[in-house]
């Protein structure tokens, strides 16, 4: 199937919305993906799309690591998400930067389970990737002290097997809860000897790494004046 009748299909396609984006992403060039972040800005804007929130890895306390940087970005719907990756600039212009900066990146469409507040306060995360509901290690992470800040469930892939560099992967995950902790040694003494035995009991597809929001600065490309 060609990119444009997949592309088509999936616009088609009914979806609960608002759709948000996680993406889980291993740079080749983050520098690269700093101008691209900044070149899809407005066609981003155009299109409803908002960053809710993005974070660099600082640890993963369970699990492979999975990533470099965390990103969830949130669509109106789908199909806003599919009109903004047909934009001539998008495909011109800004996805280009994007394919030069990723070495490899999961993303799929999913739903929020409830209306969050936003995440842009929150600057110490843990993320859990799971597939089943998981009780018991919610109310170990509430014990240590976390607070449930944001948590969805995939509802769809965004389009079919990845077959360059740069292409989605599915979410290894279809669920993913982000925790906030007061600080950093806050949420890493959340993973305690029970904790652990939750973990490894829920199975080998889970995961629990801990992030750092990112300062607009780190965002932003580094500009040299001569």
């Amino acid at each position: 199937m060609s990119l444009l009748r997949a592309l088509t299909k999936l616009y088609r396609s009914k979806l609960p919305e608002p759709i948000d984006v996680p993406n889980l992403l291993t740079y080749a060039n983050e520098e690269a993906y700093r101008w691209y972040g900044l070149m899809v800005s407005p066609v981003l804007a155009l299109n409803g799309g908002r960053l809710r929130w993005a974070g660099s890895h600082v640890d993963t306390l369970h699990g492979e690591r999975l990533c470099d940087s965390l990103l969830i970005v949130r669509y109106p719907s789908h199909r806003h998400f599919v009109r903004m990756v047909l934009t001539p600039y998008y495909m011109l212009v800004a996805n280009p930067i994007r394919e030069r900066a990723v070495a490899r990146f999961e993303a799929s469409f999913t739903h929020a389970e409830a209306l969050f507040p936003e995440l842009t306060h929150d600057r110490v995360l843990l993320a859990f990737g799971h597939d089943d509901d998981a009780p018991e290690i919610e109310a170990s992470l509430i014990e240590a002290g976390g607070r449930r800040a944001y948590a969805t469930r995939v509802v769809s892939k965004i389009l079919g097997p990845p077959r360059r560099r740069a292409d989605a992967h599915p979410l290894h995950f279809s669920r993913l809860s982000l925790w906030a902790f007061d600080d950093q040694t806050a949420a890493r003494d959340a993973l305690t000897p029970e904790l652990t035995s939750q973990l490894e009991a829920a199975g080998p597809n889970t995961s629990l790494a801990l992030f750092r929001r990112k300062t607009r600065a780190e965002m932003l490309p580094k500009i040299t004046l001569r």
